[in-house]
């Protein structure tokens, strides 16, 4: 591959070991995603970029203490610039931390859907189902403004257990060539899906049943 080329002529790349990390990873090859993330780290040990990537490898991987922990030795050495918060409101919803977990993305500030969207999984996932439709809402509006939020809402409708609405979404994602379908083999939030055939289904058609 091309990751490989480009790491047999310069192994000492610690951009070259974190792009495959997120390859790897993408396409559901955990184990090895985090070997090359760690290198990332040893090769460049004061990069708040190596150890935030690093971070969300141990997150795709369901090591959720272990990305909290990176993040709490990254912060306490100085190396992160500003808490991730974004990072911290994931590992905290997985974790069952859901009071923290609203308040790291409430925190951010941001109204993107990316944002929204994780926001309104932790509220579902905390029961909050109110405030979750409510951020469904908003997110709609996006769609018909800028085309943006498709796949985050089928995130929140994943946590709020509505399960063909999720689909429904995600096919809509697919349809639009949503970026956030990169995602689709490793995310978390869409975890209660897994066992369902339409998923391995869209897992084949997006192009990331790669083993």
């Amino acid at each position: 591959s091309q990751f490989s080329r480009a790491l047999e002529l310069n192994p000492s790349s610690a951009i070259a070991h974190e792009r495959y990390a997120i390859y790897l990873e993408r396409v559901g090859r955990q184990n090895e995603a985090i070997a090359e993330a760690e290198k990332g780290m040893v090769l460049d040990p004061v990069s708040d970029r190596s150890f935030g990537g690093a971070a969300f490898t141990y997150y795709f991987a369901r090591r959720y203490d272990q990305a909290l922990e990176l993040h709490r030795r990254a912060r306490a050495n100085g190396i992160l610039k500003q808490d991730d918060m974004f990072l911290l409101g994931d590992a905290y919803a997985e974790t069952g931390q859901f009071a923290k977990s609203i308040s790291a993305f409430l925190s951010t500030g941001g109204d993107n859907p990316h944002t929204l969207g994780h926001l309104g999984y932790a509220y579902a996932r905390a029961g909050q189902s109110a405030k979750a439709r409510s951020v469904i809402a908003q997110l709609e509006k996006r769609v018909k403004q800028d085309g943006l939020g498709r796949y985050e809402i089928a995130l929140v409708y994943a946590a709020l257990g509505d399960t063909n609405q999720a689909f429904a979404w995600l096919e809509d994602s697919f349809r639009a060539h949503n970026e956030g379908l990169t995602n689709l083999k490793i995310d978390p939030c869409l975890d209660s899906l897994r066992s369902d055939p339409r998923f391995e289904d869209l897992v084949r058609r997006v192009g990331l049943s790669v083993n």
